[in-house]
């Protein structure tokens, strides 16, 4: 009897789970979507329009819409403005997104006159104030912090977005870049890159970003550090989040979640670990092929999108419950 009754409250308790994961993504995809207000002319929005997500290239006369200021340092940068839009488009809010680069780059992987023409430079955004601000990952896992070319302006930026933007995320290497120049926290070098679709634990269920998710949810990963917990527990202002057996401490929460630090990539489409892949095998470096990622564990059968509900959320409760002013 003892095993019967643990069975029937494991099937009912997964059944309830899969009905909650309906209704949030239910929750999502039926709201009032706003568009995302982009630079014009901007090729994004002739992509995404042929997947039924419009932009918009102007604001609307009745629209005050959440301002972030987003900056890209993904080299290929097209690829990564989709993946964000994607991401964010579920929301019933205008959402402005200041393309923002920093001063005096030149680009390997996107051309100049596309930066020069869409992206603003930070020099000439820094009087002004913002709802919002995202970092993005960078390949630059294997390159000491202060060697970074731009390092000094990025440190400039961490520091003004302190006293000019409302909430703040920071993504992959950004959030690494983020934790080691607020408080000190060490990247570490592991000896095999993390790649694939983790289950990851939230440790803090009452906090808004986390509403409406279940206590575990799919998150991808790409990367080849960590951040230890027991170098972040010590540091009061730091609250570890989110986790994952395989692949460590994941999201971190400062400043009562007005800052993010999440080493994860909600945001990522269905195939972009499939391309990453792919690109490493091109380059003739160590490719990681994606765990937990292609249906039945065959290439061939495409991808799994199980993190979508929880990207859908992630991004809806960021931007609703510490972007938009309260």
């Amino acid at each position: 009897m003892g095993r019967a009754k643990f069975q029937k409250d494991k099937l009912f308790d997964l059944a309830l789970r899969s009905l909650n994961r309906i209704f949030a993504l239910h929750i999502v995809s039926t709201n009032k979507r706003m568009p995302i207000i982009v630079p014009k002319g901007l090729p994004a929005v002739e992509r995404l329009q042929q997947e039924g997500i419009y932009l918009l290239e102007s604001i609307p006369t009745d629209a005050r819409p959440l301002r972030i200021m987003f900056l890209n340092i993904m080299p290929v940068k097209m690829a990564t403005e989709l993946d964000f839009f994607r991401a964010l488009a579920p929301s019933p809010l205008y959402v402005e997104m200041v393309l923002t680069k920093l001063s005096g780059l030149t680009y390997k992987n996107t051309p100049q006159e596309y930066m020069d023409t869409f992206y603003t430079d930070f020099e000439s955004l820094k009087q002004q104030h913002f709802d919002g601000f995202i970092i993005t990952g960078a390949p630059l896992d294997h390159i000491a912090y202060e060697s970074v070319n731009y390092w000094k302006q990025i440190s400039e930026l961490f520091t003004w977005a302190r006293t000019n933007v409302r909430a703040s995320l920071y993504v992959c290497w950004g959030a690494l870049a983020g934790l080691y120049y607020h408080f000190g926290v060490q990247k570490h070098w592991m000896d095999t890159k993390i790649a694939g679709v983790y289950n990851h634990t939230i440790l803090a269920p009452q906090m808004p970003l986390f509403k409406d998710f279940h206590n575990q949810f799919p998150m991808p990963n790409s990367r080849q550090t960590e951040v230890l917990r027991a170098e972040i527990e010590p540091i009061k202002e730091l609250q570890i989040i989110a986790e994952s057996e395989e692949t460590g401490v994941t999201i971190v929460s400062a400043r009562e979640g007005k800052e993010i630090f999440t080493l994860g990539h909600l945001e990522y489409e269905l195939q972009t670990l499939n391309h990453e892949y792919l690109r490493d095998m091109a380059k003739g470096i160590p490719a990681v092929r994606p765990e937990n990622y292609y249906i039945d564990d065959e290439e061939t059968k495409g991808a799994n999108f199980t993190w979508e509900t929880s990207a859908r959320l992630f991004y809806r409760n960021w931007l609703h419950e510490y972007v938009k002013e309260q």
